[in-house]
């Protein structure tokens, strides 16, 4: 049997999984003011907040940093 369609990641993807997560972003979410985002049903809602941007900027730096470490 042969795969096809299969996901290639790149290390940035890799490294920004592995700096954050669901339960990562639930954190930040319930100490950065969206907490209301998150408990939204409508994904465009929950991920275009405020606390979604923010959270992404935070994603790029952590993963930043640990490409330092």
């Amino acid at each position: 049997m042969q795969l096809t369609g299969c996901i290639e990641w790149q290390w940035d993807q890799l490294r920004t999984m592995k700096v954050g997560g669901n339960e990562s972003a639930t954190k930040y979410f319930q100490t950065h003011g969206g907490t209301a985002a998150l408990a939204s049903k409508d994904a465009k809602t929950k991920y275009t907040s405020s606390a979604a941007s923010k959270y992404k900027d935070e994603l790029k730096r952590r993963a930043a940093a640990d490409l330092l470490e």
